[in-house]
This record gives structure tokens, C-alpha cells and sequence, in this order.
């Protein structure tokens, strides 16, 4: 064999390694590269479904009356799997002292505590504040009302935590739809449509912090609200929020409330 064809052999072979070699080289890289590709887009996807959740405050008042029927209720209407967060400014009265264990295993509130903060009296007393006929034997119930809206609000001021939407509600309430919160205005308090009697109907209001400070802070001026205006919720917190020039905007969010409470087991006036 003549050293010419050895000399062409032995090249080929070693072009042939040299491009293997070259090959296995671009070969990895282009599946590091791949893989860092699809490690960026899951981490994106990853970023993406994080950011997508809202975090909510659910600020709730007064009675705890079925805290337990209402929970998968609230959960798929309001949550709807976002991160959410309970306060519960909560009434002294006595089934809320039978009810508070469950209540707080249940729904695992951030803070909660009694509303025994002593009441506002009216001037000149309680003769002298001004109520419809309905209203006229049970004139102290919003006062109450507004005193647990107002305990709520504090627990809810202390947290350093930031929300996209709080949330004031009862625990009463069934709702028969999901809150749609790419409806919700993000200046404004957002009241549903339903039992304004004359104002706005005040069982659940949503909006950012600012608003909603305002908007749960009517016990503060309540006392000089009542030397002007009857104790009627619904009229009354149409008359704060005039006040206070926080604008509204209406929505569509349906909801019961279940069970609700006769007159006669209502707190009287004393």
C-alpha cells in the first residue's frame, strides 16, 4: 500500500473523529440551549399563574350565624382560588360565643376579635334620633352594625400586607353567582344592586384600601350624622359616602341572605 493512500486514511479518520466530536459538541449545546429554553418558559408560566392570583382581605362583621352552611359558598363565589385572608370584627352577643371555636378552625382568620367597645350615644339620647316606622324599636342595630364594621377595619389597618381587593361582607349571605372582579372599578366602591330602600344597600361593599377606609369608618361620624339624618342604614351610608366623596359604581353580584333574622330576636332599644 503506498504511503499516499495510508497518509488519506489516517485524515479521513481523523476528520471523521474531529467531526464527531464537533457534532457531540453542537449537539450539547443546542440541547442546553433547548433545555434552558423550556426551564425559562415554565418558570415564566410558573411567574405568570403567581402573578394571575389575587390577594384579598375578607373583612367580616356582626354575626356568625352559618359561618359553617356558607363556607363552600364563599369559597367558590368570592375566592374562586386566590389567596384570601380573614378578619372578623365580631358582635358580643351570645351564639357568636357558642359559634367562635368552629368559626376559627374553620375559616382560620388572620385576626379577629369582639366589638365591645362602649356605644355611641346620640345626643340628647336615643328619644331623639329620628327612624322610620320599621327602624322605630330597633334603632340601635346599625349603630351596632357599624360598631363591628369599625373593630374589623382596625384589625385590617394593623396588617402591613398589601390586597388587590377587600372585601366587607356578612356571614349571612349566600351568594348565587361568582364575583366577576374584571367588572370591579378600581377607584370607586363597588356596591352590588340590591335593597337600597332609599340609599345603598350596605350588606357587602369591594374596593382597594383607601376606599374601603372610608367607606367602614361611618361609626366615627355617626354621632353627628344622627343630629341631621334618621338612623336608616341604607340612607345613611349614602349620605357618608356623599360626605366622605367617595364615588360608586353599581354592580351585578347576586346574593340571599339565609337565614335572616325576625324583628323580634333584633336587639332592642334599651
Amino acid at each position: 500500500m503506498s504511503k499516499s493512500k495510508t497518509h488519506t486514511r489516517r485524515n479521513r479518520r481523523r476528520n471523521s473523529r474531529r467531526n464527531s466530536r464537533r457534532n457531540r459538541q453542537r449537539n450539547s449545546r443546542r440541547n442546553s440551549r433547548r433545555n434552558r429554553q423550556r426551564n425559562s418558559q415554565r418558570n415564566s408560566k410558573k411567574s405568570l399563574m403567581k402573578k394571575d392570583k389575587l390577594n384579598i382581605a375578607i373583612l367580616f362583621s356582626g354575626r356568625l350565624t352559618s359561618y359553617d352552611k356558607h363556607y363552600n359558598n364563599i369559597m367558590n363565589n368570592i375566592v374562586q382560588g386566590n389567596n384570601v385572608d380573614f378578619y372578623a370584627g365580631i358582635s358580643t352577643e351570645k351564639i357568636n360565643k357558642e359559634l367562635l371555636k368552629d368559626f376559627i378552625k374553620l375559616y382560620k382568620p388572620v385576626k379577629w376579635k369582639y366589638s365591645s367597645s362602649p356605644l355611641i350615644k346620640p345626643e340628647g339620647g336615643w328619644d331623639n334620633v329620628k327612624a322610620n316606622k320599621e327602624m322605630k324599636f330597633i334603632k340601635k342595630n346599625p349603630m351596632f352594625m357599624w360598631r363591628n364594621r369599625h373593630n374589623v377595619m382596625d384589625l385590617y389597618k394593623k396588617s402591613k400586607k398589601k390586597y388587590d381587593w377587600i372585601i366587607s361582607t356578612r356571614l349571612d349571605l349566600y351568594y348565587t353567582e361568582k364575583l366577576n372582579y374584571n367588572l370591579l372599578d378600581d377607584n370607586k366602591i363597588n356596591i352590588p344592586n340590591d335593597a337600597d330602600y332609599g340609599g345603598y344597600q350596605d350588606k357587602i361593599a369591594i374596593g382597594k384600601k383607601d376606599t374601603m377606609m372610608k367607606y367602614l369608618n361611618l361609626y366615627k361620624y355617626m354621632k353627628n350624622y344622627l343630629k341631621k339624618k334618621p338612623i336608616n342604614p341604607e340612607p345613611l351610608l349614602k349620605y357618608h359616602l356623599l360626605q366622605q366623596k367617595v364615588p360608586v359604581k353599581r354592580i351585578i353580584f347576586k346574593h340571599n341572605i339565609f337565614p335572616k333574622v325576625p324583628h323580634k330576636m333584633k336587639i332592642k332599644n334599651i
